[in-house]
């Protein structure tokens, strides 16, 4: 791998905060799959890649399962911290959009994945409605041979917690893309590359965090948009400047039982610099500063962050990655809760990845000085791993997950947990079959019965809440899939795609 190989592509460089900025707020990356045999998958991906113009990747039907115990909240307002209920359903999802022709210099890729369901709970419930899941995804990356690049995503999504929880960690999706050991590590490390796949997944995945359900209710629309330019000043070094901005916001659900929730909205707008400089074919250093504000029904929430951070790759197909630096919580001043700017405190990221005998690995763990919800928190740790296997000359294929997201410095949604597999087998060249597992458990302060939750206090009660969903997915590609990976997508359960 030469530098010109490792800055061809998107020319795009995404620092280590600035990802993890964007996947708490993303909640899919809406990444779909390509319909092939497991025998011949890099060829078919390859080949899928010079397709143009409008596709129809996918018409499937699900079945699913799960198995919830929520605090619930009756019509006088008074919490029920422990009820527990199961549920049944069936429906029918697909996948259409457009994108244009694979090229060094451009990626275009729009999507919408829209989902049609009915649903049968143990507490006498009967409903059928356009969720659980409804996306919109656009990614664009443009480079110009005056050196510069410039690229655009945006993210749209409504859906129900319970079928949230099936979603790919962003780590299990970068593990099951289609790329070589090398073109792996170079799109983690600098975020660029000369893979679209990786590098679209570089700039737009997601986290969904175990206590969303406690801050935003069951019902949550999502929105997330990035701008980035990029200028090559030489073959080693690149600077970059983006801005981005997010919303989660609470959805009204008519349907019981209720689960209380703490936050409206939230919403954060950030924007960034960085620096990626090539030591070597294997080493390369980054740099970033960025500035953020969350905003929600509680806190507004400024901060500013200085990373450092270097990548190297120990072999052909082992690379680790590092960075730190210090953050700052900016005075505020809401609701009668003044905070000084001397919240001044570490923050750090590590990484380590793998490619080699059908399997990928990925996993990070990062501390940064933020507070991505709006909870008036001092720091964020979010750690997840991601790990994929594709076994040659089999039509099966699994993949694992797990992740965290802890805030300190609240008690409000302060941990979170989720836990997420898939097993997938390609029946034939247009069929294939899915099975997913997702579990979400988080805890958090929610308003006392019968009150207001004040942003003066901590005024409520610890609930924690845990679910299991369980979903089968069967189904056809017309259009012979989806430009990256095999398998289900990963918004159908931790969806698969190998090397």
């Amino acid at each position: 791998m030469s530098f010109k190989d490792m800055r061809r592509g998107s020319g795009r460089f995404k620092g280590p905060k600035t990802r993890t900025f964007f996947k708490l707020f993303t909640l899919t990356a809406g990444i779909c799959v390509v319909s092939a045999s497991a025998q011949n998958t890099m060829t078919s991906a390859v080949n899928e890649l010079q397709r143009a113009g409008f596709g129809f990747y996918n018409l499937s039907v699900f079945g699913g399962y799960t198995n919830s115990t929520f605090p619930t909240v009756d019509s006088t307002g008074t919490i029920n911290p422990n009820f527990a209920f199961h549920t049944l359903m069936t429906g029918v999802t697909a996948s259409i959009g457009w994108r244009a022709k694979k090229s060094e210099h451009l990626h275009f890729d729009v999507r919408y994945t829209p989902s049609y369901y009915y649903q049968a709970s143990s507490t006498g419930l009967h409903t059928s409605r356009f969720t659980p899941n409804q996306n919109l995804t656009l990614g664009w990356n443009q480079t110009f041979k005056t050196r510069w690049s410039m690229g655009a995503n945006l993210v749209v999504v409504y859906s129900d917690y319970n079928q949230l929880l099936l979603l790919s960690d962003p780590n299990q999706i970068y593990a099951g893309i289609p790329g070589t050991p090398g073109e792996y590590a170079t799109a983690v490390l600098s975020g660029s590359g000369t893979n679209a796949g990786l590098n679209a997944a570089a700039g737009a995945s997601s986290v969904v965090a175990g206590q969303q359900n406690l801050l935003y209710g069951n019902r949550i629309l999502s929105g997330a948009a990035s701008f980035s330019l990029g200028y090559e000043v030489s073959p080693r070094l690149h600077l970059t400047g983006g801005f981005s901005g997010s919303r989660m916001q609470h959805l009204a659900d008519n349907t019981a039982p209720q689960t209380p929730y703490l936050l409206q909205q939230s919403s954060t707008v950030s924007a960034t610099l960085g620096l990626n400089y090539l030591l070597s074919e294997r080493a390369n250093l980054t740099g970033n500063m960025s500035y953020s504000r969350a905003i929600s029904s509680l806190y507004s929430v400024p901060s500013m962050n200085i990373m450092i951070g270097a990548g190297y790759r120990l072999t052909e197909h082992l690379f680790v990655h590092g960075a730190g630096g210090a953050g700052y919580l900016l005075p505020i001043t809401q609701g009668g809760v003044s905070t000084p700017f001397s919240r001044t405190q570490w923050q750090a990221s590590a990484g380590l990845g793998y490619r080699i005998l059908r399997q990928s690995f990925m996993g990070t763990v990062a501390r940064t000085v933020s507070d991505n919800f709006g909870l008036n928190g001092s720091a964020t740790l979010l750690a997840s791993a991601g790990w994929g296997w594709s076994p040659l000359g089999s039509s099966w294929g699994i993949t694992a997950g797990a992740a965290e997201v802890r805030l300190s410095g609240t008690n409000y949604g302060n941990q979170g947990y989720r836990v997420m597999a898939g097993l997938t087998r390609t029946v034939k060249s247009h069929i294939f079959m899915n099975l997913s597992y997702g579990y979400g458990a988080g805890n958090s302060l929610l308003p006392l019965a019968g009150t207001g939750l004040a942003a003066t206090g901590l005024a409520g009660t610890r609930y924690s809440s845990q679910s299991h969903s369980v979903r089968l997915t069967i189904g056809i590609r017309p259009y012979l899939g989806s430009p990256i990976g095999i398998g289900a997508s990963p918004a159908e359960g931790g969806g698969l795609q190998f090397p």
